[in-house]
């Protein structure tokens, strides 16, 4: 259901290798335009070297925003409720999702009319991180 959470060592190990390929990035940009600027030099070869350093500084940078991105949500776990209705009333309960738990799955009897029409209308995560804070508001 859930990802398992990255270690602190693997997060750090992921920065050394963003690091590392950073600098090798630069080091290509920093060959292509010294060929390209050279008398009598090969033109494809420097905007290769050019566009495998740009190339890599965007994926680079990708890499960085979604491990950030991830560490960010790591401690967040969603709680997941069901809906419960009734067929032949307006009666309407959330609950906590419990193993076992489907759409248009019988519940049993409704606590307002009485008849056997309750059943699990819809399953959804709540969405933590768009609550409000109590401290700030």
């Amino acid at each position: 259901m859930s990802k398992p959470r990255q270690s602190a060592t693997g997060s750090a190990l992921i920065y050394l290798v963003a690091i590392f390929l950073f600098m090798v990035a630069i080091l290509s940009i920093n060959v292509g335009l010294n060929m390209y600027f050279a008398p009598n030099s090969d033109l494809t070869s420097s905007l290769i070297y050019l566009s495998v350093g740009v190339v890599s500084i965007g994926l680079v940078g990708m890499t960085l925003l979604r491990v950030r991105r991830n560490s960010s949500m790591a401690g967040i776990t969603p709680k997941v409720l069901s809906v419960v209705r009734c067929a032949q009333c307006s009666f309407k309960q959330i609950k906590s999702f419990a193993i076992g738990d489907y759409v248009f799955k019988a519940e049993g009897r409704c606590s307002q009319c009485g008849n056997e029409s309750l059943f699990i209308n819809g399953i959804y995560a709540d969405d933590l991180r768009r609550r409000p804070n109590v401290l700030t508001g």
